[in-house]
């Protein structure tokens, strides 16, 4: 079916006057209350034309002169990604959602939904399933683990100390092996060398090893050679299960599970991809979920709704309930991300974007520390810095007033206690030197 374009639209007068009304009441003119709202409604149907960064900030709805520095948290949602939501809960109140409509509408988003996110993973379709974050889709694939493998009382989990609090809370939980940590804060301390990154996986594995959970891309910023540890690690263990976790990665970087040759792999799309909360992916490799569809296993699969998992696994035509709302908001966001402007495109601009922060950086060493890679094939978009031994407590405050005053979103982080930046293709090099004059002012207060 091919999308409608919008060239002209009227309005009710009736509602034309509710509007004016509206807008005198909270100090804003009609026309731009107008503006914005119709902006948002119609933009998945508007023509574009060459999309380009430096107009990039057009793709969201901000405050003026707003400016986030926080994707790695909770990432800003674009016009298109908005109005196609309101559009399809629009849909949902005229149709009905049990209506033939919808019902036929919402199995065609979710074949595309798992479509888009095997292509960004370089997966199968098969080997895609829903779950509702990150976090869910690795207790999911621990969940599999469990069920295909006998495990001893010598099994062990190896992951590191710079996982994110709920993936370390998960293991210590529910894994049900044995927890090693690598140091990772103690060995990033004396530099990022990626060799002896490498070497640190790779010594730390045994015969005992069952599983290895880490993130592609850390927390305090820079990503992992997950190719090179995958593959030392199981010169070491063969039998040894890589998980992975990809929240920061979707959206911002190209992925590809089969090149990497890990077993498992968590998204979510809400941070770099721009989507809404609540929708989370694993990509399983092939092999286990035929394993799990056997009939020995059959009744143990571990997924609640047999939506998370697709066509050729399901054992019954009952699909629990499926988040559409979310479901949908990710298709435009893939659209706008890896079909607009391309994620290798998008990949190059943050990994520039890094590059002229680092730089910046580096000029105010006796102020500011990075504690992220500056090696060019370990850096990310988010970057992480300390501030004259700052306290978590002073950290917390700049980034307020950073909010406050200045319109500048970013994030104090506890562990260690430092400042954590998260560049998208919406940034500029403008936004960098806007941050670190606003940044500086807040120190010489403090």
């Amino acid at each position: 079916m091919r999308e409608k374009k919008i060239t002209s639209i009227r309005i009710n007068p009736l509602l034309w006057k509710e509007i004016r009304k509206h807008a005198i009441d909270s100090g804003t003119s009609a026309s731009k209350l107008m503006e914005e709202f119709l902006t948002i409604l119609l933009s998945p149907y508007l023509e574009r034309g060459t999309p380009s960064f430096s107009d990039a900030r057009s793709d969201f709805f901000w405050e003026n002169e707003l400016l986030d520095l926080n994707s790695g948290a909770l990432g800003s949602i674009p016009k298109q990604v908005m109005g196609k939501a309101i559009e399809y809960i629009s849909e949902l109140g005229k149709y009905g959602p049990a209506s033939r409509r919808m019902c036929e509408r919402l199995e065609r988003e979710e074949e595309t939904c798992r479509a888009n996110l095997a292509s960004a993973l370089c997966a199968e379709i098969d080997e895609v399933l829903f779950e509702t974050n990150t976090t869910r889709s690795l207790r999911l694939a621990l969940d599999v683990i469990r069920i295909l493998t006998k495990q001893s009382s010598t099994d062990k989990l190896l992951t590191t100390d710079m996982e994110h609090n709920s993936t370390k809370r998960l293991i210590r939980l529910e894994s049900g092996l044995e927890v090693h940590e690598i140091p990772m804060l103690s060995t990033i301390s004396k530099g990022w060398d990626k060799e002896k990154i490498i070497e640190l996986f790779s010594s730390s594995i045994d015969r005992h090893t069952r599983v290895v959970l880490i993130s592609h891309l850390l927390y305090l910023g820079g990503k992992l050679p997950i190719d090179e540890i995958v593959e030392a690690a199981k010169e070491r263990n063969h039998d040894v299960l890589f998980i992975v976790d990809g929240a920061h990665a979707l959206g911002q970087m190209s992925i590809d599970v089969k090149r990497m040759n890990c077993d498992f792999y968590g998204v979510g799309v809400h941070k770099y991809c721009l989507g809404l909360p609540a929708l989370g992916s694993l990509y399983v490799n092939i092999k286990y979920l035929k394993g799990l569809a056997s009939a020995s296993n059959r009744d143990k699969f571990p997924t609640f709704d047999n939506y998370a998992i697709s066509k050729t696994f399901r054992t019954d035509e009952e699909l629990g309930t499926i988040n559409g709302i979310a479901i949908v908001a990710f298709n435009e966001a893939y659209n706008l991300i890896y079909k607009r402007y391309g994620i290798e495109k998008v990949e190059k601009r943050i990994i520039s974007l890094a590059k002229y922060f680092i730089k910046s950086m580096l000029e105010n060493e006796k102020t500011i520390r990075v504690i992220s890679p500056l090696t060019p094939d370990l850096i990310s978009g988010a970057i992480s810095m300390t501030v004259k031994n700052f306290s978590y407590d002073k950290y917390k405050k700049i980034v307020d007033q950073l909010e406050s005053k200045h319109k500048i979103l970013c994030k104090a982080l506890k562990r260690p206690a430092c400042i954590r930046i998260c560049l998208h293709y919406f940034n500029s090099e403008e936004d960098v030197d806007r941050f670190f004059k606003a940044l500086y002012e807040e120190i010489a207060i403090i």
